[in-house]
C-alpha cells in the first residue's frame, strides 16, 4: 500500500487540531485523619490529603456529613487549618472531605475518637 502525501498532511492536521494532553486528576484524594498526644491530657487530631494544593478540607465533629458551596462551608461545617484539640473525657465524630475547584469531592472520611482513646 502506497502512502500519499495527502494522508500524511491530514494526519498532521488532526494532531494540530486535537492535541493530546496528559490526563488530569478529576477527584480529590481521600482525607487521612489521625491523632497525636499533646501532653498528659491533650489529644490533637490532624488531617491531610494527597490532593495538590490549593485544596480545602471541610469537616464536622458531630457525625454529620460536611457540606459546602464551592470554597464556602455549609452550616455546621468547618475548614481545617491545623490541629483540632479534643478535651479530656470527650468524644468527637469526625467526618471530612477534600474540595478542590475543578475536581469532584473526595469520599467522606469517618473517624470517631475519644480522649482518652479507647
Amino acid at each position: 500500500m502506497k502512502k500519499t502525501p495527502l494522508a500524511g498532511a491530514l494526519l498532521a492536521l488532526f494532531f494540530v487540531a486535537f492535541p493530546t494532553t496528559p490526563a488530569q486528576a478529576t477527584e480529590c484524594d481521600e482525607v487521612v485523619i489521625y491523632y497525636e498526644y499533646g501532653g498528659p491530657t491533650g489529644l490533637y487530631v490532624e488531617m491531610e490529603t494527597d490532593t495538590p494544593t490549593p485544596n480545602i478540607i471541610f469537616f464536622t465533629t458531630n457525625g454529620t456529613t460536611p457540606t459546602h458551596s464551592g470554597s464556602t462551608p455549609g452550616s455546621g461545617t468547618m475548614i481545617y487549618y491545623g490541629d483540632v484539640y479534643i478535651p479530656y473525657g470527650q468524644w468527637r465524630y469526625f467526618r471530612a472531605i477534600c474540595y478542590k475547584s475543578g475536581y469532584t469531592d473526595s469520599p467522606v472520611t469517618v473517624f470517631d475518637i475519644s480522649n482518652p482513646p479507647q
